[in-house]
C-alpha cells in the first residue's frame, strides 16, 4: 500500500467513525478526524484560533476520501434495499448520508476542506439516487439553503449545484414529477440573481415552432358562466401569441 492509500484508508476509517456515532457534528470530527490527517496537521487547521489551513494536497486527499466514503453508504443503502437517506448500517445509529452531508458542510464551513467540496458530494448523492431519494435529498439542500448561499461556500460551488440541478431536471418527467421540478426551479430562482447568464437568452433566438392553436369559428361560445364570448377581446387575446412567440417582430 502506497503512503497516499494508507493516509486516504485511515482518513475514510474516521469519517466513518465520524458517520456512525450521534454525538454533534464538531466533537466527533475532533474526536476522529483530528488525528487521521496527514502530519498531525487536524489540530492546527481545527483549532479555534489563528486555524493554518490544510494545504491543496491536503484538501484534495479528504475530498477524495469523503468521495469514496459516500458512494460507500450509497452501496450499502441500495444493497439492504433502503432508501438512501434513512440507510442507518445498524440500530440505534443516525442516517449515514444526512450525517455524511452535515459533516461534509461543517468541514466546508470552517475551511478545513475546500468550500466547494459540499457540492460535490450532493452532487455525488443525486448521481447515485432513484427519483425518489432525490426528493429527500432535495430536501436536505432546501433546509441548508442560507448556509450553502454563504460566499465562501457559493463561490466555489455555484456551478456545480448549477451543473447538479439541470441533470435532476433532465431525469425528471415534467408530467410526473412537477412538485419536484418546480422545486428545483423555485430553488435555483433563489441561489442565482435575474442576471446570471445562464438564464438569459442571449442570443435572443425564438421558438417561433410553437404555435398555439386558436379557434376562431367563436361566434356561438360561451364561457364558463355561459355568457357570449367577446369576440374582440377573444382576438386581441389570443393575438398577442404571435408577439410571446417571437417579440423582435415588436421592432419590425
Amino acid at each position: 500500500m502506497s503512503a497516499f492509500e494508507d493516509e486516504r484508508a485511515k482518513i475514510e476509517e474516521s469519517l466513518d467513525q465520524a458517520v456512525l456515532t450521534d454525538i454533534p457534528v464538531e466533537d466527533a470530527l475532533r474526536a476522529t478526524l483530528l488525528g487521521a490527517l496527514p502530519g498531525g496537521k487536524g489540530e492546527a487547521c481545527m483549532r479555534e484560533e489563528d486555524p493554518q489551513p490544510l494545504t491543496h494536497e491536503d484538501k484534495q486527499l479528504l475530498e477524495h476520501s469523503l468521495c469514496r466514503v459516500v458512494d460507500k453508504f450509497i452501496k450499502k443503502a441500495v444493497e439492504a434495499q433502503q432508501p438512501i437517506m434513512n440507510y442507518t448500517g445498524g440500530p440505534n445509529r443516525p442516517a449515514c448520508i444526512p450525517r455524511l452531508l452535515d459533516i461534509t458542510l461543517w468541514l466546508s464551513k470552517k475551511s478545513v476542506s475546500d468550500g466547494g467540496v459540499i457540492f460535490t458530494i450532493i452532487e455525488e448523492i443525486f448521481e447515485g439516487s432513484t427519483l425518489a431519494d432525490c426528493q429527500e435529498v432535495f430536501t436536505w439542500v432546501e433546509n441548508q439553503t442560507e448556509t450553502l448561499r454563504q460566499d465562501g461556500l457559493w463561490k466555489r460551488g455555484k456551478l456545480i449545484m448549477l451543473r447538479t440541478c439541470n441533470e435532476v431536471l433532465r431525469r425528471l418527467s415534467k408530467a410526473h414529477n412537477t412538485v419536484l421540478c418546480g422545486r428545483i426551479l423555485t430553488l435555483l430562482a433563489h441561489f442565482f440573481p435575474l442576471s446570471e447568464r445562464s438564464a438569459l437568452n442571449l442570443s435572443s433566438k425564438c421558438n417561433t415552432a410553437n404555435i398555439t392553436e386558436v379557434e376562431k369559428d367563436y361566434d356561438d361560445t360561451r364561457d364558463g358562466e355561459n355568457e357570449p364570448v367577446d369576440r374582440t377581446f377573444h382576438q386581441t387575446f389570443w393575438g398577442l401569441q404571435h408577439y410571446f412567440v417571437n417579440p423582435n417582430t415588436l421592432l419590425q
